[in-house]
């Protein structure tokens, strides 16, 4: 098996694997020694059919040469893995029929492939960014969050809303939606309850909701799955003109100060829970929203700096074939976003391979569930292999981010990451991940902190 791969400056290749006849005949004989056991031919044994009886039969024949066939595909992939120097991210063979002739003169297998690597003589490490100025919490900011806080630890509801109650943040919403289905235009509508700017509530229906009133009806376009044969995951997310209708609003009432801290109360009298006590973990809250907020600012600036100055060479087909998986009508600059983040997915994979990066099994723990939970399944005692690998792979790629920001150079990272910044300060071991749960006299105490869910 002779393999040609034509040599470019770019990521796209055609390459040849040239398999001699008598290869090619052996590989066939081989095939039909395997199935001959299986074959009844009146007149022979099974086992002992001559394989000139078996040629005769073009079914059986055509059928074995299906099977070879892929198997040399295979192969020929095999060995172009190791003859190109970089990853394979695309591939598109050529048709090419398997025949007696091909078992005669030899069989050409032909295609494109994209490769991608990254360029040579370039370091992930020492990325030069913008300054960072430092963080600081006001008290407004605090009374804000305290708000809040009052709001969703609350489990009582005002049964006596006024007629006229609009819609406002924390607010259940049992609404209707009346769409039809982009494809096939058949209507779709279901009832559902929602809790407004509430954990994975798209922002688009946020605010389609806010300031509605109870049995108000109205257009808005928002973002839903639906089902789609053609799509490989067999649904997917696109943003559509909907009718909706608001069918109950039902607000908790706030908790006051003291219910507050006599719920965050563990019970001891030697850990009894005080008011600056719980004053103080809300700063430390919004404080470490802030940091992830940064995080994200800084992890977003690496990748275009690394993409725009390292002469990355884009695999277009292989992005383009992603995209299409996605779905979902997107805009011009959502587009241009999602190429980017696709390419610095790549870029990060290349990297957690040639510097060894290893993840952090909290943060593969973390994905995992992510990932399950967007399938719509549960924990369970059966590990989800492929739920597994990309959690595994999503680790990684988080990882070698955050080894890579913090050897990055920019103004003020000392105040991020040096010894008690702010990373120390508001219990951060690692991108996203509180080292300690910042209230631990109460188990039921949750400030829904946005950096326990963070994901880059």
């Amino acid at each position: 098996m002779q393999v040609d791969v034509e040599s470019g400056s770019g990521v796209l290749r055609r390459y040849k694997v040239n398999i001699p006849g008598e290869d090619v005949t052996k590989k066939v004989s081989d095939s039909i020694r395997r199935v001959n056991g299986q074959l009844k031919v009146p007149g022979y044994r099974p086992g002992h059919v001559p394989e000139s009886i078996v040629r005769r039969n073009r079914d059986i024949l055509r059928s074995i040469h299906s099977d070879v066939l892929d198997e040399l595909h295979r192969n020929a992939m095999d060995e172009l893995l190791t003859a190109v120097k970089g990853t394979i991210v695309h591939l598109s063979p050529d048709q090419v029929v398997l025949d007696s002739k091909a078992e005669k003169e030899g069989l050409l297998l032909t295609g494109e492939i994209e490769v991608f690597t990254l360029p040579e003589n370039v370091s992930p490490y020492g990325v030069v960014l913008s300054p960072e100025e430092s963080l600081d919490v006001s008290d407004p900011e605090v009374n804000a969050e305290l708000s809040r806080l009052c709001q969703i630890l609350s489990s009582e509801f005002d049964q006596n809303l006024p007629s006229d109650t609009t819609v406002a943040a924390g607010d259940f919403v049992k609404i209707s939606m009346k769409t039809s289905h982009p494809v096939s235009g058949a209507p779709l509508s279901a009832e559902q309850v929602v809790e407004v700017e509430g954990e994975n509530i798209p922002e688009e229906l946020n605010r389609a909701l806010t300031g509605r009133s109870n049995g108000e009806t109205f257009e808005a376009i928002i973002p839903l799955s639906i089902s789609d044969p053609a799509f490989a995951r067999g649904s997917r997310v696109e943003r559509l003109p909907a009718t909706l209708t608001i069918l109950e609003i039902q607000r908790r009432i706030p908790l006051t100060m003291e219910q507050l801290v006599s719920r965050m109360q563990s019970g001891s009298e030697e850990n009894a829970v005080k008011e600056e006590d719980v004053l103080a973990d809300i700063k430390k809250t919004v404080l470490a929203r802030k940091v992830v907020a940064m995080i994200d600012r800084k992890i977003r600036e690496l990748r275009k700096e690394v993409i725009s100055s390292w002469g990355i060479a884009v695999p277009e087909k292989r992005i383009a074939y992603e995209m299409q998986e996605i779905g979902g009508k997107l805009s011009e600059s959502e587009k241009e976003d999602l190429k980017q983040l696709l390419l610095w997915r790549m870029i990060l994979d290349e990297l957690v391979f040639s510097e060894q990066i290893h993840p952090d099994y909290d943060v593969v723990s973390r994905e995992y569930q992510q990932i399950l939970s967007a399938k719509g399944e549960k924990m369970g005692r059966e590990i989800n292999r492929q739920a597994a690998d990309q959690a595994l792979e999503k680790a990684r790629r988080v990882k070698m981010e955050e080894v890579m920001l913090r050897r990055a150079t920019f103004g003020g990272s000392e105040l991020f990451f040096g010894q008690d910044g702010y990373f120390d300060r508001v219990g951060f071991s690692k991108f996203g991940i509180p080292a300690s749960p910042p209230v631990a006299n109460s188990e039921e105490h949750d400030h829904d902190h946005d950096h326990a869910g963070h994901n880059h």
